[in-house]
């Protein structure tokens, strides 16, 4: 009963309202809406409020955001489940600055449409939606911690991201293309086998989704679109962060 009813450690409590609605446009005949009805309502609640929330950012800061420059040579760290990422990107956060890491927070990534200015305010009120420790591993979970910044762009992409197969978890196929990035702009190459990103699992190539292999072709442009829009936007507003915080501001543009 309580995968259905637990309120604890939601991906997708920052999510907006129009983010959401589109998430659940894209999803809704892949959710099981009795059991999870409690959880879709908070979460439904959530997202008005998060709309409101992100006026604050959107008002105050949305042409320093969209001018600042991102470091020409960040440090990304992949990695499959379980083989130490967390535990690198925990390390590499603890390097001191000004010539340490900038990192993405449990709080940046659960919430990234209001962080800019609502973080101090809001991270006292929200923490009882966090558990002590996570629940795979038991290690200590709290907003200040490193986290994946993946958790941030999938919430501002309205689920375009492969971290989606967390909430629906047999659409796993049809997000593996999210994670082969050949290109960020459709149309998308074909693979050698004749099929999208050669996933060979997606909607289309089910006849699930109608449309045909280029109709399947645009809506995963459409999606990759979506993804890079809202990686871009989170990497500048939390390079943006940084520097409002008094960190090192970036380098120029070319250095």
């Amino acid at each position: 009963p309580s995968l259905f009813t637990s309120f604890l450690n939601n991906p997708i409590y920052g999510i907006t309202l129009p983010q959401w609605l589109l998430f659940l446009r894209q999803n809704l005949h892949h959710i099981q809406l009795l059991p999870f009805l409690p959880r879709i309502l908070a979460i439904s609640l959530f997202a008005a409020l998060n709309s409101l929330l992100a006026l604050p950012d959107t008002l105050l800061y949305a042409a320093r955001i969209a001018a600042q420059p991102l470091h020409p040579s960040p440090l990304i760290v992949l990695g499959h489940p379980r083989t130490g990422t967390t535990l690198l990107h925990n390390l590499l956060a603890l390097a001191p600055k000004p010539h340490g890491f900038s990192t993405c927070t449990t709080f940046t990534a659960g919430f990234p449409s209001c962080f800019l200015t609502l973080e101090d305010a809001l991270k006292p009120r929200l923490a009882p939606l966090l558990a002590e420790t996570r629940p795979m591993d038991n290690m200590p979970l709290h907003f200040d911690l490193p986290q994946e910044d993946e958790l941030a762009t999938s919430v501002l992409a309205a689920g375009s991201s492969p971290y989606t197969s967390i909430h629906i978890m047999h659409r796993f196929r049809d997000h593996l293309p999210l994670n082969a990035f050949r290109t960020l702009d459709p149309p998308l190459p074909r693979a050698a086998g004749g099929g999208t990103y050669g996933a060979g699992g997606t909607a289309a190539a089910r006849g699930e989704g109608g449309g045909g292999e280029r109709g399947e072709e645009e809506r995963m442009g459409q999606a990759l679109g979506r993804w890079r829009d809202a990686f871009v936007l989170l990497a500048k507003k939390l390079t943006l962060r940084e520097v409002l915080r008094g960190g090192a501001p970036p380098p120029p543009p070319g250095w």
